[in-house]
């Protein structure tokens, strides 16, 4: 290593989610183009706060979802139920 320094490794054990809009498709092929993204951009606003407050952040996104992690680079013990209580409040949206 340049420098003379150490380098030391940290390894966390972390909980990835995805999360995905079932029946989106649908539901966009039937609005006008305005509408749809207003509503994908509504949906994507409340995973995104879902994940912030349990503690995670959004590493993906991707159409209608995205992939969320927990346990990094904040590590907490409890990075699973923080992921299932995430999961629990995305569910909970109506568009």
């Amino acid at each position: 290593m340049v420098g003379g320094g150490a380098s030391t490794a940290e390894r966390n054990i972390i909980t990835v989610l995805a999360v995905d809009m079932v029946g989106s498709t649908r539901h966009i092929a039937a609005c006008d183009p305005d509408d749809a993204q207003a509503f994908l951009d509504q949906w994507l606003d409340h995973i995104r706060g879902a994940v912030e407050r349990a503690g995670g952040q959004i590493v993906h996104y991707a159409g209608d979802g995205g992939i969320a992690i927990f346990g990094w680079p904040s590590a907490y013990e409890d990075h699973a139920d923080r992921a299932c209580c995430c999961q629990a409040a995305t569910g909970s949206v109506s568009g």
